[in-house]
């Protein structure tokens, strides 16, 4: 009896079966992706409302207060960091000002991007 269950015990799971899936080259993608899944889930999970977007009216208003924490600052896209202190206020809001972009015509932001970040080098 221990016998057959023995056999069938290796026939059908067998030791090496971490090992070999391991060692498949398709391996070093996957688990990254499959980790990050799992940590969305999580995530998804344990944050109420981690899923759902923040869409402010043109009148909506922010208001960050930093009530505690060590070495906190505010980047503001990548141009200007700010070092904060507790009790300091950070306020997002539309701004009175706005802005006008020109640019050259077939000028595309999805190719600048491409460039400068080396996106699809190597693709054939």
């Amino acid at each position: 009896m221990s016998e057959t269950l023995t056999r069938l015990r290796y026939r059908y799971w067998p030791d090496h079966w971490l090992g070999e899936i391991l060692s498949k080259r398709w391996t070093e993608t996957a688990i990254p992706v499959i980790l990050l899944a799992l940590v969305v889930i999580a995530s998804g999970q344990l944050v109420p409302g981690f899923y759902t977007p923040i869409v402010l009216a043109d009148t909506g208003e922010v208001t960050i207060d930093l009530v505690a924490g060590r070495d906190a600052s505010a980047n503001f896209d990548m141009q200007s960091l700010a070092s904060l202190l507790i009790g300091d206020r950070i306020t997002v809001k539309r701004s009175n000002y706005h802005a006008t972009f020109l640019h050259p015509r077939g000028w595309s932001y999805y190719d600048t991007l491409r460039q400068k970040l080396h996106w699809n080098e190597g693709v054939a």
